[in-house]
């Protein structure tokens, strides 16, 4: 019997894994023979997909992270503005201002942030760096006049500090392995579909059903090369009616492997956007 054949899909990477999906149902419904005789397994598959595109976007990246972003980047443009400031102070002719400069300096030397370095340590670090010029050395902050680069740096600070926190209860909403579990759910659906459509193949003979086949055929070749980087040379012998072992058609006694996992990243099977 010739029909739909057989595809790693467990094996997909997650853009992959939906695009695929979503090629094979947009020609599921357009083909009249399949979305008339299979509208059920069509539905299903289109209801799968849904869910798994709402946790593929979920768990690509936050719209918190932009915000996180451009807070950082204002708290990093503060603090190395008032560094260089308080470089230039200490030269002050002025001996009070440049003996502040220079214990204000020592002070940025001791913590030797960097705003390039992870989010949660240069956070933490300003919480304490902030403390340390409202208080102890409030006097040298005045001395300077740079208490408008402590205000900036300390609001921008706090922003990011509470965008960080906003992010990470904003994760915690989003389900263990739901993008996982979503994948299970179309893949499960896609099989039924084949498994239908290569069934009423079998009743029905080829004809009504061979241009939709040799769609997800041609789908399936390319996709074994470019993303499952799988050689696909196994061709039939002359006079041979039976597909290669890894091309046979997915049928009720040949299904794919059930135990496969999707090949999802730590942080994608949490919905984790990867730390900026």
């Amino acid at each position: 019997m010739e029909g739909i054949d057989k595809i790693d899909i467990t094996h997909m990477n997650n853009g992959a894994h939906f695009i695929y999906m979503s090629n094979i149902l947009e020609r599921a419904e357009e083909t009249e023979t399949i979305s008339s005789k299979m509208a059920d397994q069509i539905a299903a598959l289109k209801a799968a997909l849904a869910t798994e595109n709402l946790y593929l976007k979920v768990s690509q990246k936050s719209l918190l992270t932009d915000e996180i972003t451009v807070a950082d980047a204002d708290r990093g443009k503060y603090y190395n503005s008032f560094k260089q400031t308080i470089k230039g102070l200490m030269k002050s002719p002025d001996p009070v201002v440049a003996k502040s400069a220079k214990v204000i300096n020592q002070n940025l030397i001791d913590y030797a942030l960097n705003p390039k370095m992870q989010l949660d340590k240069q956070t933490g670090l300003l919480v304490n760096m902030v403390e340390d010029w409202e208080g102890k050395l409030a006097n040298d902050i005045t001395n300077t006049h740079t208490e408008a680069y402590v205000a900036a740096i300390k609001k921008a600070n706090e922003e990011v500090r509470t965008l960080m926190s906003q992010r990470t209860d904003e994760r915690k909403k989003i389900p263990v392995s739901a993008l996982k579990t979503a994948r299970k759910g179309t893949d499960a659906a896609y099989r039924n579909l084949i498994k239908y459509t290569n069934a009423h193949i079998l009743l029905e003979g080829l004809t009504d059903y061979e241009d939709f086949i040799s769609f997800i055929n041609k789908e399936i070749e390319r996709y074994k090369q470019e993303v499952l980087k799988q050689k696909t040379s196994g061709t039939k012998k002359p006079g041979s009616t039976t597909p290669p072992v890894s091309d046979r058609p997915v049928g009720d006694d040949d299904k794919e492997e059930e135990d496969g996992q999707p090949s999802v990243s730590d942080d994608e099977e949490e919905g984790l956007p990867p730390v900026q």
